[in-house]
């Protein structure tokens, strides 16, 4: 499992939980979102799927304060395994309001998140977060955000 892409898979669990339950402010666990993402990856040892959910749980705590300090996030306080009060920013927001054009049928990608990674398939939750993480970048640089 390459970092990157269980970053990119961390982030569809998060901005999707916080988009599902926008405005209302969420808390967030490590462990848990690890689990979500670890599932996706295939392994019949016990062993190799807990380290597999450590890694992600490690990777999750880190994408969380990735996100809120490139203005994704806003959260709150952390707890141990977790952090409080987890909300999207405008920034997020907006972008996850998108609709990509390739989709026939107009549903956001916000939407498509809250549906969770899994539902939509790993590739699919690839696809849509490196979409979302290059237009906030275009908005960051272009002076948007």
């Amino acid at each position: 499992m390459k970092n990157i892409e269980s970053f990119n898979l961390c982030v569809a669990e998060i901005l999707g939980a916080c988009y599902e339950h926008f405005p209302v402010k969420v808390d967030l666990q490590f462990e848990e979102i690890g689990n979500r993402v670890a599932s996706q990856f295939s392994s019949e040892d016990s062993d190799a799927f807990f380290n597999t959910v450590m890694t992600s749980s490690d990777v999750a705590a880190a994408t969380i304060e990735w996100l809120t300090s490139a203005g994704y996030l806003w959260s709150g306080n952390k707890f141990s395994g977790g952090v409080s009060s987890v909300t999207l920013t405008p920034k997020s927001l907006e972008l996850l309001n998108l609709a990509p054009e390739a989709l026939q049928r107009k549903v956001s990608i916000g939407s498509m998140l809250a549906e969770g990674s899994r539902n939509i398939g790993r590739e699919s939750a690839l696809a849509l977060i490196r979409t979302v993480l290059a237009e906030g970048a275009k908005f960051s640089l272009s002076g948007g955000f």
